[in-house]
């Protein structure tokens, strides 16, 4: 019983990492140093992740991957926004 709260306990806190590269992103207005393949590849993977994480019975996968795909599809969305600016 531990384990499975606190795994779901840090499928919530995990995305919460995103927080802090966003900020540095919308505050920097610049996405230079970030690589467009390693994010696009990363939020098309939890994309793909998304279907199976939404039918499993683990709240833990469903909450991490939920969040997940929010937070990366912001950092796309900033990525290639001040990518195509220059």
């Amino acid at each position: 019983m531990f384990i499975k709260d606190l795994g779901t306990a840090s499928s919530m806190v995990v995305p919460l990492f995103h927080i802090p590269l966003i900020l540095k992103l919308y505050k920097k207005k610049s996405s230079q140093e970030w690589s467009v393949i390693s994010v696009c590849g990363f939020w098309i993977s939890t994309l793909g992740i998304q279907p199976w994480a939404m039918m499993t019975s683990d709240k833990a996968l469903t909450i991490l991957n939920s969040l997940s795909l929010l937070f990366i599809s912001v950092e796309v969305v900033l990525v290639l926004r001040y990518r195509m600016k220059r």
